[in-house]
């Protein structure tokens, strides 16, 4: 009930600090957000690839709970790319891609979402518009697709120790099948999954975790996300994955 009553309050607050090159967040309980620390430091991970970047909050998030070291940002839509290369291109640790990833190399249409967040190569439901009217489409961008594989070949990227956040707005399952080669050094994974569908010919949170769960990973964590605000009802949880010989 709160929160519904301070978001039309929030939001043009937070339109002008974001202006400024600043943001406003939720604030989420140290509970949930610590067990992405530990992992990263149980794991001895030695590189983020943050898939989905937007305007680097991810990079920021991580930052400010201590983490130093490399980051490679994938972010398409060229506004929000900006943002982000604004942000970090002074950080020596920080590479940014303009580009999105998926199963094979190529070029495709961005929907770009007037929120920004909610942009995806696939098409918009009308119950995210509902639930998130901000969302909505409002444009699209022609960009370019990359598979991971090669990515990290071309960025002369060691065997390390991953971790790859992916949140990419129903399109998670064509990154990880354009990263078949390389999940062998994907020790930590964390993926944004649907309950619902929110957009076109997504697949949903049993599918995902089932072809992750094939691939070797087993799920450590669920936090909350995308809920509806009429009704309690969640429509997208963020999961976090270790691969399963990782595992103390």
């Amino acid at each position: 009930m709160l929160r519904s009553l301070i978001r039309p309050v929030i939001r043009p607050v937070r339109r002008l600090i974001r202006q400024l090159g600043y943001d406003v967040v939720a604030y989420v309980p140290a509970t949930h957000t610590d067990a992405r620390m530990h992992w990263l430091r149980a794991l001895d991970i030695g590189l983020v690839v943050d898939v989905g970047a937007n305007e680097g909050q991810f990079v920021g998030w991580m930052r400010d709970r201590g983490y130093a070291g490399q980051v490679i940002s994938y972010e398409p839509q060229a506004a929000a790319f900006a943002a982000c290369s604004r942000r970090w291109g002074g950080d020596p640790r920080w590479a940014g891609v303009r580009k999105a990833l998926g199963e094979a190399a190529g070029e495709l249409d961005l929907h770009v979402a007037g929120n920004s967040v909610s942009s995806s190569i696939l098409p918009m439901l009308e119950r995210h518009v509902a639930a998130l009217p901000e969302s909505a489409i409002v444009a699209r961008e022609r960009i370019e697709i990359a598979r991971l594989d090669e990515e990290l070949v071309r960025l002369k990227v060691d065997r390390s120790s991953i971790f790859l956040k992916i949140d990419a707005q129903g399109f998670e399952l064509p990154i990880l099948r354009g990263a078949r080669e390389r999940l062998a050094d994907v020790a930590l994974l964390e993926m944004e999954l649907s309950l619902v569908p929110l957009y076109e010919g997504q697949e949903l949170l049993p599918q995902v975790c089932a072809e992750v769960g094939a691939l070797g990973f087993t799920p450590i964590w669920i936090e909350q996300g995308f809920s509806e605000t009429k009704t309690p009802r969640m429509l997208q949880v963020d999961g976090l994955f270790v691969k399963a010989d990782r595992l103390l």
